[in-house]
């Protein structure tokens, strides 16, 4: 196991605690939760938890979900919190656990999310999931990823470039804090770092040589979005030591793209990469209540 690999699993550990059980948030939410299910049997690496409200409709809409962990780590486990916060609004939440680096690399990951999802049409009507209001979500890597599988979901030719075949729309996204161009990330002496170090764990080569690795669509989410993105919301920090201007740059082609979107970041250094998941902050509160809004627009649920 690498020093990075190693670090973001004692970072997730650490961060448990505060991310998934913070006192007077969770006390009074009353969901379902079945765990541990196998996506794909020739795949057991991708696993998924449906989280799912007691008092529910026969169509419940969809949050579908990705972690973060800079595709090395983290896991479903450490956004329990995240789940029941969603669930209790209404919501199924489908949060995926796909396999991580070094043992598969990226493009393997994002096969696993794509059938993940496949998974969520396959089993509708078993559990009740409205496929015309399934939104997609994740945090940092897994925004990257959340990000990834919209614009896959947008663009048929740029599915059969990864090898990918999905069929559900997402009728909003909800990206907090992601990495959406990784040639942004070799801007900054730190973040250059990070690159290069994980580049052979996440795409199994040297990073002299990523640049030759196909489909190299890979490299810019940014750059491969279509006018058929959803509309979305932009969470983000203003002084994120991970992905700092990822999401300006984002939203500047959205823009041009004509795609709505709503956003809020922080500014303070202290509310910095996925600020948002320790719950007890200003900005952190402020951003979640817009979410919850925001994501109960999405699928038309009333307060």
């Amino acid at each position: 196991m690498s020093l990075l690999k190693s670090l973001y699993g004692v970072m997730y550990k650490a961060s448990n605690k505060a991310q998934n059980e913070p006192k007077n948030v969770f006390n009074d939410v009353e969901v379902t939760v079945e765990k541990d299910i196998v996506c794909d049997e020739n795949n057991p690496a991708c696993l998924i938890d449906v989280w799912m409200p007691k008092n529910r409709t026969k169509e419940t809409p969809v949050l579908f979900y990705t972690h973060g962990g800079s595709f090395v780590s983290g896991g479903k486990y450490y956004v329990r919190g995240l789940s029941k916060w969603i669930a209790q609004m209404g919501f199924a939440v489908i949060t995926v656990e796909y396999g991580l680096a070094p043992e598969y690399h990226l493009f393997e990951q994002i096969k696993q999310i794509a059938g993940a999802l496949n998974w969520v049409e396959k089993n509708a009507d078993k559990y009740g999931f409205d496929l015309s209001r399934v939104v997609v979500g994740g945090d940092s890597a897994g925004g990257y990823h959340a990000a990834m599988l919209t614009a896959l979901t947008c663009d048929k030719e740029l599915q059969k470039k990864f090898d990918v075949d999905v069929n559900i729309k997402f009728c909003a996204g909800w990206y907090n804090c992601a990495l959406y161009d990784f040639n942004l990330m070799l801007d900054k002496k730190f973040t250059t770092f990070l690159v290069k170090k994980l580049t052979k764990e996440v795409l199994g080569v040297k990073f002299e040589e990523s640049y030759s690795i196909e489909p190299s669509e890979f490299w810019s989410i940014t750059k491969i979005v279509n006018k058929d993105f959803p509309n979305c919301f932009l969470t983000y920090s203003k002084k994120d030591i991970v992905c700092a201007g990822q999401t300006e740059a984002f939203m500047a082609h959205l823009d041009e793209l004509g795609v709505k979107h709503e956003d809020f970041f922080s500014t303070k250094f202290s509310d910095n990469h996925c600020f948002s998941l320790n719950w007890k902050s200003k900005a952190s509160q402020e951003n979640n209540a817009l979410v919850a809004k925001f994501l109960k627009k999405a699928v038309n649920i009333s307060d």
